[in-house]
């Protein structure tokens, strides 16, 4: 009997939280460590380590973030580019790349070939929501509806 009562209130629960979740939903980003009102003493920072160290491309990657943040986008889109050799950045500077390709060339009627990425994850994760609500945003802007969806 308390058994039964403890399983239908812990139902509730469940169901009102995801009921809230369900409500709020959005897309989420990939996880950036960039703010938007960074110091900019990063910036030389992180441009020294990216010449001191040419082949570490997780400088690459973090002084791209740095670039974007300060709207800098043609000298992040060369970071993103080697950066995405990086296995463990892969994703997101492809991901990064296709935002600042979309930035940079405006309102545009196809997909960048960066959005590409969405394949090589495997699971549905935030990264992979994220990327597919872009490409469905792009695709319905450019009025082709019958791919607006892709999984």
């Amino acid at each position: 009997m308390i058994q039964q009562a403890v399983t239908d209130v812990t139902n509730r629960i469940y169901d009102h939280n995801i009921k809230v979740l369900t409500q709020r939903a959005t897309p989420r980003k990939p996880k950036s460590n960039v703010r938007k009102n960074s110091q900019p003493s990063c910036l030389p920072i992180s441009r020294s380590k990216v010449k001191r160290y040419p082949n570490d491309l997780s400088f690459k990657f973090d002084y791209g973030e740095l670039l974007y943040a300060r709207g800098d986008l043609d000298t992040a889109i060369a970071q993103f580019q080697q950066a995405q050799r990086n296995p463990q950045r892969r994703i997101d500077a492809l991901y990064l790349m296709g935002q600042l390709f979309l930035q940079s060339k405006g309102n545009t009627t196809s997909p960048p070939p960066s959005f590409e990425s969405r394949r090589g994850i495997a699971t549905m994760d935030d990264t992979k929501v994220a990327i597919l609500y872009e490409l469905g945003e792009v695709l319905e802007a450019g009025n082709d509806l019958e791919s607006s969806h892709p999984l």
